[in-house]
């Protein structure tokens, strides 16, 4: 069952109104953790639950659809929220553009994972230095139109591995 219609359940010229005429955000997450997340969901959590590669097929399939959809493409966000600070960030989207909410329904600040010594340590702290490295060419478009900082993430990946 289906809650929402997606932009793509629209004709063309239903969804290009909608890209017009509605504020759009988007909720973005430091490269370096979506990766660990990826890696953690999919080799560690889903082999326990699917067997090991139970997710390659899901995967396949959202990336076809990804790819024969182009509507992603011809989104112009008006507001870029963070994953560590949607709280306020969401808070502050609404405000912007004059919409109230019921506070009950809004997200909680919670203190974010990237943070956590499992990130940056244990998952990156297995991982030597010349195979990290080379993540901030693949991902540099992310962190600089995100504002992420890959010279911030390696510092706390070098702090962690000196720890150990």
């Amino acid at each position: 069952m289906q809650r929402f219609k997606t932009l793509n359940s629209y004709s063309e010229e239903e969804a290009s109104l909608r890209l017009a005429t509605y504020r759009k955000i988007i909720v973005v997450r430091d490269p370096l953790e979506r990766l660990a997340s990826a890696w953690t969901n999919k080799f560690v959590y889903m082999p326990k639950r699917n067997g090991y590669w139970g997710w390659v097929k899901s995967l396949n399939y959202y990336l076809r659809i990804y790819r024969e959809r182009k509507l992603p493409d011809k989104i112009n966000y008006d507001f870029i929220a963070h994953t560590d600070t949607i709280a306020s960030d969401v808070r502050l989207f609404l405000k912007k553009n004059n919409i109230t909410a019921n506070e009950d329904i809004l997200p909680e600040q919670r203190q974010r994972q990237a943070n956590d010594d499992n990130v940056f340590g244990g998952i990156y702290g297995q991982v030597p230095i010349e195979d990290i490295l080379p993540l901030r060419d693949i991902f540099q478009e992310d962190f600089d139109m995100f504002g992420y900082s890959f010279e911030q993430d390696l510092a706390k990946i070098l702090e962690e591995k000196a720890k150990v």
